[in-house]
């Protein structure tokens, strides 16, 4: 799958993303802990933030929140992680851990959460809280999508069951930048997946619709809350109407239950 993130979605993905694309084998058992982890307070007014996983297994976290880590190695979007003090969500940390041999993607999250535990005396519960969400519906009475939603005429199986035999066929996936999507043979589980994530609710599918879609879909993003408008941000339509008028969807807003991840304790990391 081809993804180029925005960055409210990229970092959700970034550690299993960047995981997923080793290739060594790993064996099959390996300690929970890190061999070496090192911690640092990251004060540069970026807010940008990145993660890398090398094949020796050596993972860099650079400017990330607290947060966002959670949410992270737990595979949860920011929304569903709540409570701890503010500076969980401000303060930001550049981490870099080495493993003793290569993990794999579960083994990585499972150490992962083992350091957060440990150097920040992490405590988490989950439960179910009624939250406000979404229902991503049609916003026609007739069961029909939008100009620019249409069911997709590739068989991505077969087409990746070809390449993977050497053939030649076309790809399915989808490419996300800024207030664009793009997307060939989208199920709408993977598009309310991304509605979550911008919309910071959960969005639950109630369409209808089954299948796969090819889908275009453009709109003028929103500042983050304090930012400054940028004066190229232009004047295009909002998501919430981006959605009704080019594929026919709307998302209604209403409330119900949802998992979340409450942090009953946090502090403050010796840094070194």
């Amino acid at each position: 799958m081809s993804t180029a993130a925005s960055l409210g979605l990229a970092f959700v993905a970034s550690i299993t993303a960047a995981i997923s694309a080793q290739s060594t084998p790993p064996p099959a058992e390996l300690p929970i802990q890190f061999e070496a982890a090192s911690i640092r307070r990251n004060v540069s007014p970026s807010v940008s933030t990145s993660t890398r996983v090398d094949p020796g297994g050596r993972i860099t976290i650079v400017n990330a929140t607290l947060h966002n880590l959670i949410s992270n190695v737990h595979n949860l979007p920011p929304f569903q992680v709540v409570g701890g003090p503010d500076w969980v969500r401000t303060e930001r940390y550049d981490i870099t851990a080495v493993a003793a041999v290569p993990p794999t993607r579960q083994q990585m999250e499972l150490m992962m959460r083992a350091l957060l535990e440990d150097r920040f005396s992490l405590k988490l519960r989950r439960e179910t809280r009624d939250m406000p969400i979404f229902a991503l519906v049609l916003a026609r009475t007739a069961v029909t999508a939008g100009p620019r939603m249409k069911p997709t005429s590739i068989d991505c199986e077969a087409a990746a069951a070809a390449r993977a035999r050497g053939g030649s066929a076309p790809s399915c996936g989808f490419d996300v930048s800024g207030g664009s999507i793009k997307a060939t043979g989208m199920q709408m589980r993977v598009l309310v997946q991304m509605l979550s994530q911008l919309t910071g609710r959960m969005v639950v599918d109630q369409t209808g619709l089954s299948g796969a879609y090819d889908i275009e879909l453009t709109w003028t993003p929103e500042p983050p809350p304090g930012a400054d408008r940028p004066a190229t941000i232009g004047d295009g339509p909002s998501l919430f109407t981006a959605l009704q008028e080019q594929l026919g969807l709307r998302l209604d807003a209403q409330r119900g239950p949802a998992e979340v991840l409450v942090i009953e304790q946090i502090e403050r990391p010796t840094v070194d």
